[in-house]
C-alpha cells in the first residue's frame, strides 16, 4: 500500500470540474478515474475524464484550479505541483504531492 498525507478536500473541485465539463456533456455514458502512484519521492494523483477534452490548446483556469495549484503551493512550494495534459479523448489533471505519513486521508495506488 501506497500511504501518504493529502491535504483535506484537495481532490473534490478537481472532481467536480471532471464531473462539470467531461461527464455532465455526455449523452451517454461518461467515466471519471481517479488513480495514485508514486513518482520517486512524490505521490502523483490523477483525476482523468473521458469528456470532450480541452479546445485546442486553449486552457482556462477558473476558480477551482487556482485555488488548489496557490493551495499546493503554499503547502509544498515547489514540491507540490497541478498540471492539465489534453489526451485524445478528455482531459488529466495530475497533483504531484511529497511521500509523507500522517494522519490525514490515505491513498492507495489502484483506481479509486
Amino acid at each position: 500500500m501506497l500511504e501518504t498525507s493529502v491535504p483535506q478536500l484537495l481532490l473534490q473541485p478537481l472532481v467536480e470540474n471532471a464531473i462539470k465539463h467531461g461527464v455532465a456533456p455526455h449523452a451517454g455514458p461518461a467515466r471519471v478515474c481517479i488513480k495514485a502512484e508514486r513518482a520517486g519521492e512524490s505521490v502523483e494523483i490523477r483525476v482523468v475524464d473521458d469528456g470532450p477534452g480541452l479546445p485546442a490548446g486553449i486552457i482556462r483556469e477558473g476558480l477551482g484550479l487556482t485555488n488548489t495549484r496557490k493551495r499546493l503551493e503554499q503547502l509544498y512550494g515547489p514540491a507540490g505541483q497541478l498540471t492539465l495534459h489534453s489526451l485524445p479523448r478528455g482531459l488529466e489533471v495530475a497533483v504531484r504531492v511529497p511521500r509523507r505519513s500522517g494522519r490525514s486521508a490515505q491513498i492507495s495506488a489502484s483506481t479509486v
